[in-house]
């Protein structure tokens, strides 16, 4: 009897063991597909990304070249002829040949040189070395040159429109404003950018003159009907500015 108990409980444990080993297998083999989902779910998440950051540099890069030929189509390939003539005779130096306009003036050494010229010592210190925050000095130097010396603030470029070469055709109507500017310094005698602004024509009126033209203006209003001049005003001043 013991010997057949013992027999059964044999039994039972190698069955267990089998059972055991059989549950090991199947959880080895969920294991196996939990990691094989998890990979292949990888997989897909880095092609996505992938894809999405390709999707960006497309459209970045289509976003830049609409934007450099927006910026191109603004530029007026004689105006900038005419510019560099204009600062080559003023330094006495040639652009190099083979640089673009733009790459010669950006480390504002040339322009730096060029507001010296027209305005000894307007700026005392030129970079000609260093790293690129040196070289975007001298473009400030030079934009606080161009307002000492009458340049209005808001031709003057931004630096990044030189230095990022983000509007160049902006940097070219700050120099013809130079240009402009030059005509109103006697003591510059040339060679001058741009037609010469017009001068402004002040007439100098008597008091009996202005009278005058009060009762002219209150004739044409038709004051000798009965109507009034409210609403109109007569200015004080006795100096009338034509043209500009």
């Amino acid at each position: 009897m013991q010997a057949k108990n013992a027999e059964e409980v044999s039994a039972l444990k190698s069955d267990y063991k089998i059972q055991l080993f059989e549950m090991r297998k199947t959880i080895d083999s969920l294991f196996e597909t939990i990691n094989n989902l998890r990979s292949e779910n990888i997989a897909l998440n880095v092609s996505l990304i992938e894809r999405r950051r390709a999707e960006n540099r497309n459209l970045r890069g289509h976003e830049l070249t609409m934007f450099q030929l927006n910026i191109a189509s603004k530029r007026n390939p004689e105006q900038e002829k005419e510019a560099q003539e204009w600062i080559e005779s003023i330094i006495g130096k040639k652009f190099p040949p083979g640089e673009t306009f733009e790459d010669v003036l950006k480390d504002g050494q040339v322009l730096c040189h060029l507001m010296n010229k027209i305005s000894p010592g307007s700026i005392p210190k030129i970079n000609s070395t260093g790293g690129q925050f040196k070289m975007m000095e001298n473009i400030n130097l030079f934009q606080k040159a161009l307002k000492d010396y009458g340049v209005d603030d808001v031709d003057v470029f931004q630096t990044v429109d030189l230095w990022e070469k983000k509007d160049i055709a902006q940097v070219i109507t700050t120099l013809f404003a130079l240009g402009r500017t030059t005509y109103k310094h006697p003591e510059w005698k040339g060679p001058y950018l741009g037609p010469k602004p017009a001068d402004e024509c002040k007439r100098e009126f008597t008091e009996e003159q202005l009278r005058a033209g009060e009762g002219l203006i209150g004739l044409q209003a038709g004051s000798n009907k009965g109507a009034t001049q409210a609403g109109q005003s007569i200015g004080a001043t006795r100096k009338i500015l034509l043209g500009k």
